[in-house]
């Protein structure tokens, strides 16, 4: 039924009586002791995983206690409930930093684990427990994990000599290749001893956040999952109206609060749509005193270490502890300040009730104000299981409104520039993807960077005469290829499109239609579908300043107004990977804000290591080189 590896450096008998014990199957859990001298952890699993006779197979430490009985019967049907999952262990996160440190963001982790050092046992208490539910993970702790031979798509990799990183790699590159991660509160363990790093971990650390540094950082979002109650604050810049957005909003607090969740906004509170709220049972605060704080009056005192002391007029105070499990923002403005105000609590995009109500990849269309009523004529669906039928409505009266807008009336220009050095089988099927975008003002530029290639420059000679070609004799590099098309372009709107990438053929159509909201808005990107040897659909996170210092989330190929490229003296040509990063950090830097589209439009293709790959400076470097330059404004 199960089989179980775990490696010790002498025979354990006492470890195998326990396992077997504890697991409730005794002579149908299968126990696979490796003796090990030495050998690399990755080697050693995989010569247990060849050899395991059962689907599920158990990797674990031998110097832990599972004090979970019949874990071996509760494990197999987990994996029941869960056919889609191929890995499944007790502890791990949903943020996995270009560091490869798993646990570097406490908020994003889940589980639980004990621990026991020196006579004394402590909870490591990641999460709320999880009842029957999984929580999708990018990787868990090598401390106790599980597998499904049928769903795993890659073996433990032997790159990764030695006993750190076994666990992070195997998950990450599983992960990578569409297997889903999960985690469980299900089975508790004991640890008999606390993890170490020393040089050897640095070593495979560093190894793992340079093999895989153009896959990082990756970020799941959470579900809350049916039977959760959770306290959660939802924030708002104002509830005071009659707009589409505050009846949308109005209707996801009741939904929420009709699940059983704990509801708490915080608004610049008003009018009727305040006092429906509040009559529904919906907690309600100011903006200017959240929950847990009051503002100064000169008048009423607080007590600090040198006694009571009056309070300054309009400053905030923090009068008692108030915690939540999640935090949903609706405005990207009051990011910043609700977490400074809770600082340990999570501030989450997530799906709720998995998929029996409605996503909040909704908030670009509840956004969209100027298509007719999108939100009046379906809210009342949104507390049916519908989502799906939702959106796919809201898409298509999207689509519909956009193309009359875009394509039967010329919108601005968009110049679309396409790069190419010894890329030419690649370069066909690039101009067919910018042709291809239903929009009808646009151009495609195409410059030469440099090819020597003899079957890249035959395709270069003979394009379409609608295809405006460029030359460099030498090749400069991306940057500066850009940089030449984007001088040499007519358009009011500049999309960087690259040769081995393509895009949905509707992405112009609601780029173009974000960016005409403002004149500072830049860029305007998508969701992601990877392609080639990596595959999947990546949501990309909501545009923020303080996102964006984190590190680079967002496309390279995304719509951009040429006047922000102006205010900034263009692609710093300098640059030899992480130029698009450059850039939008120094237009965020000089006023323009970027916004998702929460839909895949853009097609990655993954052929072969990318530039960022190939480049001889570290990440770290790069990010130094970029926050130390000195800003344009």
């Amino acid at each position: 039924m199960i089989s179980i590896v775990y490696c010790t450096r002498t025979s354990n008998e006492e470890h195998k009586k326990h396992l077997i014990k504890t697991s409730g199957l005794h002579n149908r859990l299968e126990v696979i002791e490796i003796v090990n001298n030495g050998e690399s952890l990755t080697s050693a699993y995989n010569r247990g995983l060849s050899v395991a006779s059962n689907n599920i197979v158990v990797f674990c430490h031998d110097d832990l206690t599972i004090e979970t009985n019949q874990w071996g019967n509760k494990l197999l049907k987990i994996f029941e409930r869960n056919l889609d999952y191929g890995v499944i262990g007790v502890a791990g996160t949903k943020f996995l930093s270009s560091s490869g440190r798993w646990w570097e963001d406490m908020k994003k982790m889940y589980g639980k684990v004990a621990h026991t050092h020196n006579g004394k046992t402590w909870l490591s208490s990641y999460s709320q427990d999880l009842g029957f539910n999984l929580e999708e993970v990018v990787v868990v702790d090598g401390l106790f994990f599980a597998i499904n031979k049928n769903k795993i798509n890659k073996y433990f990799n032997e790159e990764f000599r030695g006993f750190h990183f076994y666990d992070v790699s195997f998950c990450f590159e599983n992960f990578l290749s569409g297997v889903k991660i999960g985690v469980t509160t299900e089975i508790r363990i004991n640890h008999k001893s606390i993890g170490m790093t020393n040089s050897q971990w640095e070593e495979n650390r560093i190894k793992f956040s340079s093999k895989y540094e153009d896959n990082l950082p990756v970020f799941l979002h959470r579900k809350i999952h049916p039977n959760e109650k959770l306290k959660i604050l939802v924030s708002t810049t104002n509830f005071n109206g009659e707009s589409n957005k505050e009846k949308f909003i109005f209707e996801f607090l009741k939904t929420l609060k009709n699940k059983g969740h704990h509801l708490y906004l915080c608004s610049n509170l008003g009018n009727r749509i305040t006092s429906l709220a509040k009559r529904e049972g919906i907690n309600l605060s100011s903006i200017n005193e959240p929950f847990g704080y009051k503002l100064g009056d000169g008048k009423w005192q607080i007590n600090t270490p040198n006694g009571f002391q009056s309070t300054q007029i309009n400053q905030l105070y923090k009068i008692k502890e108030t915690d939540f499990d999640v935090i949903q923002m609706f405005d990207d403005e009051l990011t910043d300040f609700i977490q400074k105000c809770y600082p340990t609590t999570p501030i989450e995009n997530f799906d709720l009730i998995g998929n029996d109500s409605f996503s909040f990849d909704l908030n670009w269309f509840r956004n969209s104000d100027n298509i007719d009523n999108i939100v009046e004529k379906y809210k009342d669906n949104i507390t049916q299981q519908v989502s799906e039928q939702f959106k796919q409505e809201n898409y298509q009266k999207s689509l519909k409104y956009l193309t009359e807008k875009y394509v039967k009336n010329l919108g601005p220009l968009v110049s679309i520039i396409i790069p190419c050095f010894n890329d030419g089988q690649y370069l066909p099927e690039a101009i067919k993807s910018a042709k291809e975008l239903v929009y009808s003002n646009k151009e495609i530029i195409v410059i030469n960077d440099g090819s020597s290639d003899t079957k890249t420059l035959e395709i270069l000679n003979n394009l379409d005469s609608d295809v405006k070609v460029l030359h460099h004799e030498k090749n400069k590099g991306l940057p500066a290829a850009r940089n030449t098309s984007i001088k040499f372009s007519q358009g009011y709107y500049i999309l960087p499109h690259d040769v081995d990438d393509t895009f949905d053929k509707n992405y112009l159509l609601f780029a173009v239609y974000e960016a005409e909201k403002s004149e500072n808005l830049s860029p305007i990107y998508c969701d992601t579908n990877h392609i080639g040897f990596i595959q999947g659909m990546e949501k990309r996170p909501e545009w923020s300043l303080s996102r964006l210092k984190r590190g680079p989330f967002i496309v390279s190929c995304s719509l951009f107004r040429k006047k922000a490229w102006e205010d900034v003296s263009g692609y710093d040509e300098s640059m030899k990977g992480w130029e698009d990063y450059d850039f939008w950090w120094r237009i965020g830097n000089n006023g323009y804000k970027g916004v998702r589209i929460p839909l895949p439009l853009f097609n990655y293709r993954h052929i072969r290591p990318s530039m960022i790959q190939n480049i001889k400076n570290d990440e770290r470097k790069l990010y130094d080189y970029i926050m130390n330059k000195p800003l344009q404004k």
